[in-house]
């Protein structure tokens, strides 16, 4: 049996997660399942993340990335081809994109016998909060581990873009490594502001706490490094600490991959070693 499985799974007529399933080597009976979360403007298979997902298979794990509905990449070139998805990109679709997900293990092409009381999740920079928002939601998430994530939400939602957003009726995101320009719609902001409370990070794991990895790059020049710190002082679960690696935002990896680096290989050390621990039978 192959050890990778495409996933496809609707959510609603004109929405569809698409994803990719790494099954370990040594079969999948006793394996626990890890969901994997791309951050903003990224997706599945950038850079570094099929390598970091299959080496975590290989450690035993079940390990399931994703690109959510709306994030506008199919895959099919190197540019988001459905900007207009991209466009309308929020917090709820994510959130619901997950829901319907872990309603879904029996579509993943995952053999019977697997058990899904076993789930952690793994988030990249807006994968990140979006990982701790929908564990503090779903009872079947055990444990949590953030890469680059902003305490405060994503960077977007600073007040003073909001005068701009409004008036333009849109906020315009470069890609730097493409040089598409995306546009994000007004209905973003209004999504934002009218869930204010449960887009909160600190009420979130307060109010659910689960054991959660918060992995950073000291020299994060996309999400300060005081973020992480700002992160850990909320969590209030006791197997809860925060590991800072002398690396970027991306953690040494690139698009197109051209392998780990030492910071890369920590990432998945750590990974692996917190998620044997946490998730154990």
């Amino acid at each position: 049996m192959s050890r990778t499985i495409l996933t496809h799974t609707p959510i609603t007529a004109d929405r569809v997660v698409r994803g990719t399933v790494e099954l370990p080597p040594q079969g999948t009976t006793d394996a626990p399942i890890l969901l994997f979360v791309p951050g903003f403007k990224g997706f599945r298979d950038w850079g570094g993340w099929p390598w970091l997902t299959r080496s975590l298979a290989d450690g035993g794990f079940i390990v399931h990335r994703v690109d959510l509905s709306m994030n506008g990449y199919t895959g099919r070139s190197e540019l988001h081809d459905e900007p207009e998805k991209f466009a309308q990109n929020t917090f709820s679709h994510d959130l619901e994109d997950l829901d319907v997900l872990l309603d879904s293990t029996e579509r993943w092409g995952i053999p019977p016998g697997v058990s899904s009381d076993r789930i952690g999740i793994i988030g990249h920079s807006r994968g990140g909060v979006v990982s701790l928002l929908f564990a503090s939601e779903h009872p079947s998430i055990e444990a949590v581990a953030t890469l680059g994530a902003p305490a405060r939400g994503v960077s977007i939602y600073r007040e003073e873009l909001h005068e701009q957003w409004r008036e333009e009726g849109y906020l315009e995101i470069p890609n730097a490594r493409t040089g598409q320009v995306l546009k994000l719609d007004i209905s973003v902001l209004e999504d934002y502001e009218e869930n204010r409370e449960r887009y909160d990070v600190e009420r979130a794991i307060v109010e659910k706490p689960l054991p959660s990895l918060v992995i950073h790059g000291s020299e994060d020049e996309t999400v300060s490094i005081t973020e992480a710190v700002e992160l850990m002082n909320w969590l209030p679960h006791a197997n809860s600490r925060l590991e800072a690696l002398e690396t970027g935002h991306t953690f040494g990896f690139s698009h197109p991959f051209g392998g780990a680096d030492e910071a890369g290989q920590a990432v998945l050390d750590l990974l692996t070693h917190w998620f044997t621990e946490e998730l154990a039978p």
